[in-house]
C-alpha cells in the first residue's frame, strides 16, 4: 500500500496539479453564462411584473379589448367597450387575452404576452450572433439589450410594440440566414421568415412586412446580391404570407366592408403621410429617442461609428446588416408624419449587437475599441455620480422631488422614500467606470454599464409604482361606494380605458365626437355620418336619457367637469363626491326611488 502511494505520489508530483479538460470548462463557463443570463431576464423583465396598475391610456385598452374578445369569444373583430377597434388586428390582444384566462394577476396577465416576447427576442438574439459571429460575445449582445431602458420598458409595458418587435426581428434574422445556407436548410429559413411577416402583419399592419422587406432589400442591394432578392420575393413566401393573413383581413372585410379602404388608407397611409393624428415630432425626433433610449450604452454611439466607419473595409456581414438595419429604421419613421418612441423599438436589436462587438474586441484588447471604452466609462462615471447626488438632494427636498416628480404628489413622496440604497448603488458605480477608465479594464467597464439602468430601474422603481396607481382605474374603482344592484356606470366626457376591464363590465358613455373611447376607427365612422353604437351617446341627450332610466347611475366625470356633475346631482336630489384627485362620481337614482 504504501509503496502504490509513493508512486502515485511522484507520478502526481511529476504531472504536476490535475486541471480539468478544456471542453468540461467551457462547459461550466457556457453554464455561468446561461445562468446569468435567465437571472439578469427574471429580474429586469418579470420582477415584480403585476405590481403596478395598469396605466391609462394604451395599457387599460389592451387589457379591456382583450377582456372583451374573451367574452365575446371573438377571433376577428376587437371590441373596446363594446365598439368595433379596427385600429390595429387582433393578434395582440388575444394573446393578452389568453394570458387572462391562464393567469390569475390581471396586471401580471395582461403585460405577460411583452414580457414573454423580449426574453424570447433575447433568445434571438443570442441564437442568431453564436450563427453570425460565433460563441464569444452571444451573451453581451444579450445583456446589453436586457439592460437598454427603452427596451426594458416597453418589456414591462401591455402595449403591442414588444410583440411586433420580435416578429420583425425573427423576419429579419430569417433572411440573413436564409442567404449564409444552401438548399433545404435556406428554404426553411426563407418559410420561417415569410410567416414571422404574416403574423408581424397581423400584429400592426403593413409595417410588419413594410420595414423587414425593405430592410433586407437594401441589405441585399448593397451586398450586391440580387439573386438574393428573386429568393427573397419568390412566389410562395408570397403564398405563405397570404396563407397567414388573408383569413383574416377577408373575414373581416366581409364583417365590416368599409375596413379595406379604412385599414389601407386611413389607418396606414395617412397616418404615415398626414399629421391627421396629431402625433408629429421633429426630424430628430427618433435619434433622440435611441439615444435616450439607449443610454448608457449610446456614451459609445458616435465614437464606435467613428471607429467603425475608418475600419469599414474588415466589418463583417452580419455588422453591414445591422447599420442598414438602424438606418432604414430612422429613415422609414422619420420620414411618416406620425412618430412614437415604440416605433423604432426594433432598432435597439442591431445596436445592441453593434455595441456588444465593441465591447467584446475591447476584452480581446483591441486598441481602438478599449479607448472608445475607456473614455465612455469616464463619462458613465460623471453622470452616475451626478445621478447620485440627484438622487440624495431628491430625498431631502420636497420641492425638488415634487420638480422631479412632474407635481404628483404620490411619485414624489416615493421619490424620498429609501434613498440610501440607490446612492450607495449609483456611487459605486460611478467608482467602477472611473476604475475602468484608469485601468483600461473594459470587463469592469461593462458591469459599470449594465448595473447602471439596473440600479436606476431599482431606484425608480417606487415612484413608476406611485404614477400608475395615481393614474389607473384601479384606484378609481376601489374609491368608488358599494352600487346597488343593476346600477349602470356612465362617463360624461371621459373615458377611463381601463375602467371598464376592473369592472367587468362596459360602460355608457356621453360624448361630443367619440374621442374620450380612443378609437379611430370610431371616430372616422361618426365623421362619416353613421349611427351612433350600442352604449355612446350625444351628450346633449343626457338630461332625456337620465329620465329614462328605472335602475341607479353611477355617474363619472373629470374632476375639472366636477361643477357640471355637481348640478346634474343636486337636480336629481343627489351630489357629487370627490373619487380621486382627478375624477368625481355621484350615484343617481331613478325618479320614482327619490
Amino acid at each position: 500500500m504504501s509503496v502504490i502511494a509513493t508512486n502515485a505520489a511522484v507520478s502526481a508530483d511529476s504531472v504536476g496539479p490535475i486541471r480539468p479538460r478544456p471542453e468540461r470548462s467551457a462547459f461550466v463557463v457556457r453554464g455561468l453564462w446561461v445562468a446569468a443570463a435567465v437571472a439578469l431576464v427574471a429580474f429586469t423583465i418579470f420582477w415584480r411584473l403585476g405590481q403596478p396598475a395598469l396605466i391609462q391610456a394604451d395599457e387599460g385598452r389592451s387589457a379591456e379589448i382583450a377582456r372583451e374578445m374573451n367574452v365575446t369569444g371573438s377571433w376577428l373583430v376587437p371590441t373596446l367597450n363594446g365598439i368595433p377597434h379596427l385600429d390595429k388586428p387582433p393578434f395582440f390582444f388575444k394573446l393578452v387575452g389568453l394570458a387572462q384566462t391562464a393567469v390569475g394577476d390581471p396586471e401580471a396577465a395582461t403585460r405577460l404576452p411583452s414580457a414573454c416576447f423580449a426574453a424570447l427576442l433575447l433568445g434571438l438574439v443570442v441564437a442568431f450572433h453564436r450563427a453570425a459571429y460565433g460563441a464569444r460575445g452571444d451573451f453581451l449582445a444579450m445583456a446589453i439589450l436586457c439592460a437598454t431602458p427603452l427596451f426594458l420598458v416597453f418589456a414591462r409595458t401591455a402595449i403591442l410594440d414588444m410583440t411586433l418587435a420580435f416578429f420583425t426581428c425573427s423576419a429579419i434574422f430569417a433572411g440573413y440566414r436564409a442567404e449564409a445556407s444552401d438548399g433545404r436548410a435556406r428554404s426553411r429559413w426563407y418559410l420561417v421568415g415569410a410567416a414571422s411577416v404574416g403574423i408581424a402583419t397581423l400584429i400592426k399592419g403593413p409595417v410588419g412586412f413594410l420595414v423587414p422587406g425593405l430592410v433586407l432589400t437594401l441589405f441585399h442591394l448593397l451586398e450586391r446580391r440580387p439573386d438574393a432578392l428573386r429568393r427573397l420575393f419568390a412566389p410562395r413566401h408570397a403564398l405563405v404570407f397570404l396563407a397567414l393573413v388573408l383569413p383574416w383581413f377577408v373575414g373581416v372585410s366581409i364583417l365590416h366592408p368599409d375596413f379595406p379602404g379604412y385599414g389601407l388608407i386611413h389607418e396606414s397611409l395617412r397616418r404615415y403621410a398626414t399629421d391627421e393624428f396629431h402625433r408629429r415630432g421633429s426630424l430628430y425626433f427618433f435619434p433622440v429617442v435611441l439615444v435616450a433610449g439607449c443610454f448608457p450604452w449610446s456614451l459609445l454611439f458616435a465614437e464606435s461609428a467613428i471607429a467603425g466607419w475608418r475600419a469599414r473595409a474588415r466589418l463583417r456581414r452580419a455588422d453591414r446588416l445591422c447599420l442598414v438595419w438602424v438606418l432604414v429604421e430612422l429613415v422609414f419613421f422619420s420620414i411618416s408624419q406620425s412618430k412614437r418612441a415604440g416605433y423604432v423599438l426594433a432598432a435597439t436589436v442591431p445596436l445592441a449587437m453593434l455595441i456588444g462587438r465593441v465591447f467584446e474586441a475591447a476584452f480581446r484588447g483591441e486598441l481602438a475599441s478599449a479607448r472608445v471604452v475607456g473614455r465612455a466609462s469616464l463619462a458613465l462615471a460623471l453622470v452616475a455620480a451626478a445621478a447620485a447626488a440627484l438622487r440624495m438632494a431628491v430625498s431631502f427636498s420636497p420641492a425638488l422631488a415634487r420638480s422631479v416628480a412632474l407635481s404628483w404628489p404620490d411619485p414624489a413622496e416615493a421619490l424620498q422614500r429609501h434613498p440610501v440604497a440607490p446612492v450607495i448603488a449609483l456611487f459605486a458605480i460611478a467608482g467602477l467606470g472611473l476604475f475602468a477608465h484608469l485601468r483600461r479594464s473594459a470587463r469592469v467597464a461593462f458591469a459599470a454599464f449594465l448595473l447602471f439602468p439596473l440600479a436606476i430601474l431599482v431606484s425608480v422603481f417606487p415612484a413608476y409604482v406611485a404614477t400608475a396607481e395615481s393614474r389607473s382605474s384601479r384606484t378609481l374603482v376601489q374609491a368608488m361606494p358599494a352600487l346597488p344592484a343593476g346600477t349602470e356606470v356612465a362617463c360624461l366626457l371621459c373615458f377611463p380605458t381601463a375602467l371598464p376591464f376592473y369592472l367587468g363590465r362596459t360602460l355608457t358613455v356621453f360624448t361630443k365626437t367619440g374621442n374620450e373611447i380612443t378609437s379611430n376607427y370610431l371616430t372616422f365612422m361618426l365623421e362619416r355620418g353613421d349611427a351612433w353604437p350600442d352604449g355612446l351617446f350625444p351628450v346633449g341627450t343626457l338630461d332625456a336619457w337620465l329620465d329614462g332610466r328605472n335602475h341607479p347611475v353611477y355617474m363619472i366625470a373629470k374632476s375639472k367637469r366636477g361643477e357640471a356633475l355637481s348640478a346634474i346631482a343636486a337636480g336629481r336630489r343627489s351630489r357629487a363626491e370627490r373619487l380621486t384627485p382627478d375624477y368625481v362620481g355621484a350615484l343617481i337614482l331613478p325618479t320614482a326611488d327619490r
